[in-house]
C-alpha cells in the first residue's frame, strides 16, 4: 500500500509545474520509485506526456534508444502519424506499430544497417521537444548512476548537451547508490554539474507510520498487542519497505490466530523473515573476503565509533585503514549505507541474521 508522502508530493509536483528538473536520492527501500509513479498517475491526468526509464535494465546504449523510443511513441494519440514524424527526425531508426485483439498498441524499434549511434542518439533524445512542442513532458530517470555501464561520463556529456536546451521538459534523476549519485551532479568536472534542484527522501515519520500501521490493523479487525506498531518500526528501522514487509507477515501470522496478535505472532513473522532470506543473506556473506566478513559481524553487534581504537580492539580487527577498504567494499555492493553520517544496515533485518544464527 502507498502511504502518501503529502509535503514530498506536493513539493515535487510543484517544483516539476515549474519547470524545474530534480535529483530525487535516498538509500534503498525508501520509496522513491512509489513516491514518483504517484506523481507521474497524477501527471497523466493532467494530460501530461509522461516517461519513465529504470537505468538498472538498461544493458547498452543500443537498448536505451529502444526503450526511449519506446515511451516516447506511447505517450502519442495518432501512433501513424507518431511513427511518420519518427521516421522523419530519427537517422538510423525505423518504428512499427502493431495492434492486439484488444486494440492496444506495441512498438517494435530496428536499427538500420551501419547505424551511427550517436546520430541516433541525439536524434532521439531531442524527440520530445519536436514531436509537440505546446505538451509538457515529465521525464524520468530512474538509477541514473548506473549510465556510468554505457560509455560513462561520454554518453552523460552527450545526454547533457542534447536535454540542457529543451523546453516543456522536466527531467528527474533518481538513484538509490547516494553517493555516487550526488557525485555526478556536485562535482564542477561532472557533465550534469548543478543541473537541478536536489531532493532527498527521508524515512517517513515515525509518528504518522504508527498511526498508519494502527489504522490498517484496526481497519482488519484484528486484536492486536499493545506497541505493535512500535515493535515493527523499531525492528525494521523505519525503513518503509520492511515497515510494510514485516507488517505483512505479522498480519498473516494473525490470521492463522483468529485475529489475534500477541508477541508470539510477531515473533514468528520475524523468523519466517529470517528464514526465508536465509539463502540470500547466506550468498552476501559467502561472497565478501575473510576480513570484509570480519568487518560485517562487528558491525553487525555494534556501529558505534566504528573507527576508534577501542572499536578495533573490542572487535579484533585489523588497521582503521584495512577497515575503511572493507567498509567501502560492503558499502559498494549495498549491504551498508550512510545516512546522515551514519553506517546502516540497507537490509535491517541481515545484521539480526547474522546475530541470531551465530555468525556474530
Amino acid at each position: 500500500y502507498f502511504i502518501d508522502r503529502v509535503n514530498e508530493l506536493k513539493q515535487i509536483k510543484n517544483d516539476l509545474v515549474s519547470s524545474l528538473n530534480l535529483i530525487i536520492y535516498s538509500p534503498r527501500r525508501y520509496g522513491k520509485t512509489s513516491l514518483i509513479n504517484k506523481v507521474l498517475k497524477e501527471f497523466k491526468k493532467e494530460k501530461y506526456y509522461v516517461i519513465y526509464i529504470d537505468f538498472f535494465k538498461i544493458i547498452s546504449q543500443k537498448k536505451f534508444i529502444e526503450d526511449y523510443s519506446k515511451e516516447i511513441l506511447r505517450n502519442q494519440t495518432f501512433f501513424k502519424k507518431a511513427i511518420s514524424k519518427f521516421q522523419s527526425l530519427v537517422r538510423g531508426l525505423t518504428a512499427f506499430v502493431s495492434f492486439n485483439d484488444k486494440g492496444e498498441p506495441s512498438f517494435s524499434i530496428s536499427f538500420q544497417t551501419n547505424v551511427n549511434l550517436s546520430d541516433s542518439l541525439t536524434d532521439v533524445l531531442n524527440l520530445p521537444s519536436k514531436l509537440d512542442k505546446n505538451k509538457k513532458w515529465i521525464i524520468v530517470f530512474d538509477e541514473f548512476q548506473e549510465i556510468e555501464k554505457l560509455n560513462g561520463e561520454n554518453f552523460e556529456k552527450l545526454l547533457r548537451s542534447v536535454i540542457q536546451f529543451h523546453e516543456n521538459i522536466s527531467y528527474v534523476f533518481m538513484g538509490s547508490k547516494t553517493h555516487l549519485l550526488l557525485n555526478m551532479f556536485s562535482k564542477q568536472n561532472r557533465a550534469f554539474y548543478k543541473f537541478g534542484k536536489l531532493v532527498k527522501i527521508k524515512k517517513i515519520d515515525k509518528k504518522e507510520f504508527k498511526e498508519y500501521i494502527i489504522n490498517r490493523f484496526s481497519g482488519g479487525e484484528f486484536d492486536c498487542m499493545n506497541n505493535l506498531a512500535d515493535n515493527i518500526i523499531q525492528i525494521t528501522n523505519n525503513i518503509p519497505y520492511y515497515v510494510q514487509f514485516l507488517a505483512s507477515e505479522v498480519w498473516n501470522e494473525g490470521l492463522n490466530n483468529n485475529r489475534k496478535i500477541t508477541e508470539k505472532q510477531l515473533d514468528n513473522a520475524f523468523e519466517n523473515i529470517l528464514t526465508n532470506q536465509q539463502d540470500y543473506f547466506l550468498q552476501l556473506y559467502e561472497d565478501l573476503s575473510s576480513y570484509q566478513k570480519k568487518v560485517l559481524l562487528a558491525l553487525a553487534r555494534s556501529r558505534e565509533q566504528i573507527f576508534s581504537e577501542e572499536f578495533q580492539r573490542t572487535h579484533n580487527l585489523g588497521p582503521v585503514s584495512s577497515t575503511q577498504r572493507a567498509i567501502e567494499k560492503l558499502e559498494k555492493t549495498g549491504i551498508i549505507e550512510k545516512n546522515e553520517g551514519n553506517i546502516e544496515f540497507s537490509d535491517p533485518f541481515f545484521p539480526s541474521f547474522l546475530i541470531l544464527r551465530g555468525f556474530a
